[in-house]
């Protein structure tokens, strides 16, 4: 009989139960497709947005550096400059690297760089004046030491140096030999770039004009379109380098702190 039953086309209460169970799969599988094209279409719309470019790395901080490992001693103004002072410099600073101070340390001509210059602006003090805390003279002697020294704690590098005065091994330059002294651009380093082409010959800094160079120029004066001027030696420029070179300084002084003052 029951065979009959299913010739006939009749169903049992477990067949019933099944198609049950698949008819409930078919709105489960709907819904299912619906979230994912929702999903998928999301994460193309997400792809597609267009990405935010990183803009340059800004200086970090602030930080300490001591200038020296013992107190620093100069002669001030006071009996023909037979008088001097004993204190213990160092700077507050922003930089790319907290550690940036430390490796210019390394260079040899850092330290006898930072006496000289010193020496020189105490000079102009006498004690009554540096002695005297917060008083005019004081914080004219620190302001004074800050413009002397960031420029030897923070020069200009050209390309990924250590030291200011190496060549940029990705291109040949330099910086050149006269910008110490002569130079009057001191930008950050990742926002300033030397755009070159050696076998055209051209060269421009920043959003200045290009200029035509010859190669055998060592103290090389390009300038940014406000007028500051940076000197680059091109003597070991690469005869197939073509693009950007970063140039400027890797840090900036915030403060001179000049510690404990003991005069003599």
């Amino acid at each position: 009989m029951a065979d009959e039953a299913k010739k006939d086309g009749a169903t049992s209460p477990g067949d019933k139960a099944g198609e049950g169970a698949k008819g409930g799969k078919g709105p489960m599988k709907l819904l299912l497709g619906i979230v994912l094209l929702i999903a998928g279409g999301a994460g193309i719309a997400f792809m597609a947005l267009p990405k935010k470019e990183k803009g340059p790395e800004s200086f970090s901080g602030p930080w300490s550096f001591a200038f020296f490992e013992k107190e620093f001693v100069a002669n001030t103004r006071d009996d023909n400059f037979s008088r001097y002072i004993k204190f213990s410099p160092s700077a507050s600073f922003f930089a790319y690297d907290q550690n940036y101070p430390t490796i210019r340390k390394s260079d040899p001509d850092f330290t006898p760089s930072v006496d000289e210059v010193m020496t020189n602006v105490v000079a102009n003090f006498t004690l009554v004046e540096i002695m005297k805390d917060g008083s005019g003279a004081e914080l004219a002697l620190a302001a004074q030491l800050e413009d002397a020294v960031e420029p030897i704690l923070f020069p200009v590098h050209v390309g990924e140096t250590t030291l200011p005065l190496e060549v940029d091994p990705k291109s040949g330059l330099r910086i050149g030999d006269s910008h110490a002294r002569r130079g009057t651009f001191r930008g950050a380093f990742r926002e300033y770039q030397v755009t070159v082409d050696s076998k055209a010959k051209t060269i421009k800094f920043a959003d200045g004009e290009e200029t035509k160079f010859v190669g055998s120029e060592s103290d090389f004066e390009v300038r940014t379109a406000d007028g500051r001027k940076l000197f680059l030696d091109l003597t070991k420029l690469k005869p197939d380098f073509r693009g950007e070179v970063n140039v400027g300084v890797h840090g900036r002084i915030r403060q001179i702190h000049l510690g404990r003052k003991l005069a003599q």
